[in-house]
Order: structure tokens, then C-alpha cells, then sequence
């Protein structure tokens, strides 16, 4: 066991290896973060493809497909408001799982800490994690049915 061996480096280690486990959730949330990234990029691109395509319809007198279009693109601003609360709450996470990790340095090394903030405030990064993941399902749920509806309609 490593504990009952005599090093003077140990407690040091010990720290560096509480800190890891947050270090491999922040890891993680960078990869959440890029994916929302590019996923908010596709929406803000759909959005404009539909407005663009709406005035094209309207300049053409097609006032019928403009009006759908015109239906579509609420659910295209509720995605996007959808994926940039998931971005928020993905960043949020990030600096929770960093302030866990100072707070994992600090208890470790200073008498002051107390003992529960670390894992509190990783508690907090993954509610964090949760929510945002939530967001994007529904945003995987509203897009389907937006693209259902092009579908039907023969617009896509």
C-alpha cells in the first residue's frame, strides 16, 4: 500500500493524485463543449439558410411556404437558446471541476479547508454536466421533429 511507505514526496503525490480525477472531468466537458460548439454553429447556419430561403419565398410570392417557414423558425431560436444554455452550463462545469481541484490542493495542504468543499462543488460540475446534456437531448428531440415536418412538406 502506498501510504505505509516512507517517501518524503508522498503527501505531495497524494495531492497531484486526488487532482487528477477532476482534471479527467474537466477532459471530458472540453469534449462536450466542442461538440455543443459545432452543433450551435449548424443551428446558427440553419437559422440563417431559413431566413434566407423565407425572403427568397416571400420576393417570389409564395406566401404559403413562406408562412411555414415562418412556423419552422421559432423551434430553430428555441435550439439555439437550448444549445447555448448547454454550452453555459458545460462551462460552468469546467470551472466547478477546477475549483474542486484547487479545493482538493488547498484541503490537502492547509489545516483551514473544510473537508467537504471538493466534493460539493464536483457534485455541483456534474448536476452542471446533467443539465446540459439534458438540454441537448431535447434539442435532439426538437430538431427531429422540425426536420420531420420539412420533410412532409417536401421543403428539405
Amino acid at each position: 500500500m502506498i501510504a505505509s511507505l516512507p517517501h518524503p514526496a508522498l503527501p505531495a503525490m497524494t495531492i497531484i493524485y486526488a487532482m487528477i480525477t477532476p482534471a479527467i472531468l474537466i477532459l471530458a466537458t472540453g469534449n462536450l463543449i466542442g461538440s455543443a460548439l459545432m452543433l450551435h454553429g449548424r443551428v446558427v447556419d440553419r437559422a440563417r439558410v431559413l431566413i434566407a430561403r423565407r425572403r427568397d419565398l416571400r420576393g417570389a410570392g409564395d406566401l404559403e411556404g413562406a408562412a411555414f417557414l415562418d412556423e419552422l423558425i421559432p423551434a430553430v431560436r428555441l435550439r439555439l437558446a437550448m444549445v447555448q444554455i448547454a454550452l453555459s452550463s458545460y462551462y460552468l462545469a469546467t470551472g466547478f471541476f477546477v475549483l474542486a481541484s484547487l479545493a482538493i490542493a488547498f484541503e490537502s495542504a492547509l489545516s483551514f479547508a473544510p473537508n467537504w468543499l471538493a466534493t460539493m462543488l464536483t457534485i455541483i460540475g456534474v448536476m452542471l454536466l446533467l443539465a446540459g446534456c439534458m438540454l441537448l437531448f431535447a434539442d435532439t428531440a426538437l430538431s427531429t421533429k422540425v426536420i420531420r415536418r420539412e420533410l412532409d412538406r417536401g421543403i428539405v
